[in-house]
């Protein structure tokens, strides 16, 4: 017989757990993007219904445009698969006097806030000003000597307290947005023709600063002397 008071050891093999996660922490760790939401407001704190909100890398450098999105008649929008980071966000309504922020001649002034979407914070919601408006050029241009309109001329606004930034805009019968409360030189091209620059010179030198304020319309009666014959 077995002796009774022997001492029988035992094996024990190593514990196993089973690990319980929720559906919903994997879809997290393996979510990659995220939501961006808000709504923009004009100047007065009014939502603005149909403008386009564009979705650019922090900060807005030149080509890295990432989205753009309208919003509704309640100035809302949401902007989807975002990857992770840290974006500006841009509003304009070139039609209603808003104008496009991303153009560095319009960007002085405006407020373009940033949202940061995360795996900590997959939804952002913002509020985005828009504004303020720019002031309203309208351009006739004619032959100086026989007064027969031109087309295909170019505008170039070059601003008089950094002339590095400028930019040059078709003159297509619409009107052109002018930054508001800016010095601006004006210079009128046509091919054939001498340049004009405001108020009426043919020397860039002798050219005045224009400036408009925030939604002020202005009309130029644009005269142009033709090139002497080569």
């Amino acid at each position: 017989m077995p002796n009774s008071s022997a001492t029988q050891t035992h094996t024990v093999g190593p514990a196993r757990w089973i690990l319980i996660v929720p559906w919903s922490a994997i879809f997290l760790a393996a979510q990659t993007v995220g939501t961006i939401t808000g709504v923009v407001i004009d100047p007065d704190g009014n939502p603005v219904p149909d403008a386009r909100v564009r979705l650019a890398d922090a900060p807005v450098r030149a080509m890295n445009i990432e989205k753009t999105t309208p919003t509704g008649t309640d100035g809302k929008f949401v902007i989807g698969n975002v990857k992770w980071g840290t974006y500006t966000l841009q509003a304009m309504k070139p039609e209603e006097g808003y104008p496009d922020p991303f153009v560095l001649m319009y960007r002085y002034h405006v407020v373009q806030p940033t949202a940061t979407v995360s795996p900590a914070q997959p939804v952002a919601d913002i509020v985005v000003p828009i504004g303020p408006k720019a002031g309203q050029l309208r351009i006739s241009i004619a032959d100086a000597a026989t007064g027969k309109e031109l087309d295909s001329a170019t505008m170039t606004l070059v601003r008089r307290d950094d002339e590095f930034v400028k930019t040059s805009i078709p003159v297509a019968g619409a009107p052109v947005l002018v930054p508001a409360e800016t010095l601006l030189v004006i210079a009128i091209h046509v091919d054939g023709y001498s340049d004009w620059y405001y108020p009426g010179r043919t020397v860039r030198g002798l050219a005045e600063p224009i400036s408009l304020g925030s939604g002020e319309q202005k009309t130029l009666r644009v005269r142009l002397q033709p090139l002497p014959p080569k």
